[in-house]
């Protein structure tokens, strides 16, 4: 049993024919040479996200009286045996399952009720993302549905989104639907979220930037883990990316118009 010989780095371990016990009685007849043919496989065990060598050596022992140079036999027997120098090779590979996370976002609308449906914009984007000690500082153009490439940091048409999220007419909240994003490698993602996209005159905007970070690990047991963080422009935390915004309509002035009108006798007084 092997316990070591991981990240790459291999262990040697040693099947040394001359180690297993033959006697006199294992040769053949007359006691002439016998050859033992032996097959050596790996054990398949349970451990998570490993794939277990399927490889298969076939080795061949021979024993045989051993003489000394006078003729005589000596008290041990030959051994031989056709295994390479080299020995042989068992490649396992680990790869955890990936994780998947979806960012969440939330819109909430204040003040006065509203008589329309109101559509508010919010773009998701990758600014620092590091993997397999690669820093990669993104480029990434805003809602292009792509990502940095360096060999080390894995591609996810998900890493920049931009959603928009629709309150109906006297609605106060609504979820930013974000779309879920795989993580294959071990890391630290970071994101920022913003509002965009200021379209109404009357609505008192967010201007809030979330910071967003996802945390991979690996558990060792065959899977990716993740842990989220929301951080705001302010230093507040969150567990999901909140946006507030006012509704403030311009006051309307209508001027009442009258007439006096008196009727009856004529007044004294003018």
């Amino acid at each position: 049993r092997v316990t070591v010989g991981s990240d790459g780095v291999p262990k040697a371990f040693t099947l040394n024919p001359r180690q297993l016990t033959y006697t006199q009685v294992n040769l053949g007849a007359n006691y002439t040479p016998n050859t033992f043919t032996y097959v050596i496989t790996e054990t398949r065990g349970s451990a998570g996200g490993v794939t277990y060598s399927s490889e298969s050596y076939t080795v061949h022992v021979t024993i045989a009286l051993d003489q000394n140079d006078d003729g005589t036999y000596k008290n041990t027997l030959a051994v031989s045996d056709d295994m390479p120098s080299e020995g042989y090779t068992f490649i396992n590979t680990y790869q955890p399952q990936p994780v998947v996370e979806t960012p969440e976002g939330t819109k909430n609308l204040t003040g006065e009720t509203t008589v329309q449906d109101m559509t508010f914009t919010f773009t998701m984007k990758p600014v620092e993302f590091e993997v397999g000690g690669a820093k990669e500082v993104s480029s990434v153009s805003v809602g292009d549905g792509t990502a940095p490439d360096t060999g080390e940091i894995p591609v996810d048409t998900n890493y920049s989104q931009t959603k928009t999220v629709t309150i109906p007419a006297g609605g106060a909240v609504g979820t930013i639907p974000f779309a879920p994003i795989e993580y294959s490698k071990v890391g630290t993602y970071k994101y920022t979220i913003v509002e965009t996209a200021k379209t109404y005159a009357n609505i008192v905007y967010d201007v809030s930037t979330w910071t967003y970070t996802v945390t991979v690990t690996d558990n060792k047991q065959g899977n990716l883990v993740a842990t989220e963080s929301y951080v705001r422009s302010d230093n507040s935390t969150g567990t999901q990316a909140t946006f507030t915004n006012e509704f403030s309509p311009d006051p309307t002035r209508y001027v009442l118009k009258a007439k006096k009108l008196m009727t009856g006798e004529p007044t004294a007084v003018a």
